[in-house]
């Protein structure tokens, strides 16, 4: 009798993924996978389930990335945070391009986010750019979502980092 071994990958909808991961842990559970599939019963030596993209492994159980992380690859390595100054708008994002710049940070979609220097803002997420404080406002902050305004008896030039601009 000769005995093959094969590695088999089967893909399954996200939606089951997580619930088979933790349940084909043996060759009987598997049969049984299968045999609901009207597929031929095997001899299983060994069973190993991946994580799809956007999930990391916790345990046994494949979970969503948390919120300022992403995964593009379906295997069991973890999820890849964002870099500084960004994030996602939710959890299980998938790929680097999900990381956005938050407000006071500037950059494109996936890449280094810079914070907005001194005498600028940037009030909203996204790849906008910084912008100089209007004249009458200032801002003596790094990484400013807004300015402030000047008071009555003050004044200040455009990009202004304090009142005495």
């Amino acid at each position: 009798q000769t005995q093959v071994v094969a590695a088999v990958s089967l893909d399954v909808p996200s939606s089951l993924a997580d619930q088979t991961a933790s349940q084909l842990t043996t060759g009987s559970d598997l049969n049984s996978f299968l045999s609901m599939a009207g597929l031929p019963s095997v001899t299983v030596l060994g069973v190993a389930s991946y994580c799809g993209s956007g999930r990391e492994p916790v345990g046994r159980n494949c979970v969503l990335c948390p919120r300022g992380a992403y995964k593009s690859l379906a295997d069991n390595s973890s999820c890849v945070s964002c870099p500084a100054g960004a994030d996602t708008q939710g959890p299980g994002s998938l790929e680097a391009a999900a990381c956005k710049c938050q407000a006071g940070f500037a950059g494109l979609a996936g890449g280094l986010c810079q914070a907005c220097k001194a005498g600028s803002y940037k009030a909203v997420n996204g790849s906008a750019e910084c912008v100089p404080c209007e004249a009458g406002s200032f801002s003596n902050a790094t990484a400013a979502t807004s300015c402030e305004a000047c008071t009555a008896e003050l004044a200040s030039e455009p990009g202004s980092t304090s009142v005495e601009d």
